[in-house]
């Protein structure tokens, strides 16, 4: 039995059924990537960040190179 439908069962809920959501969550996961990816200059704007350390680490979280 699933550990979380266990804990549910021991706080007093009688008819708990658990489903794996897996496949559906690691789409919805590419999905948002996908947008991330093809907005990450619109979402990220440079003049948000108040340090030189955020800036490098957003670019590389970004995988932006500058030139």
């Amino acid at each position: 039995m699933c550990v979380s439908v266990q804990i549910f069962r021991d706080v007093g809920f009688a008819q708990v059924e658990a489903e794996d959501r897996t496949k559906q969550f690691v789409e919805m996961l590419n999905k948002e990537l996908q947008f991330v990816e093809t907005n990450k200059y619109k979402l990220v704007p440079v003049r948000t960040f108040t340090t030189t350390l955020q800036l490098v680490t957003m670019l590389k979280v970004f995988k932006i190179s500058i030139i």
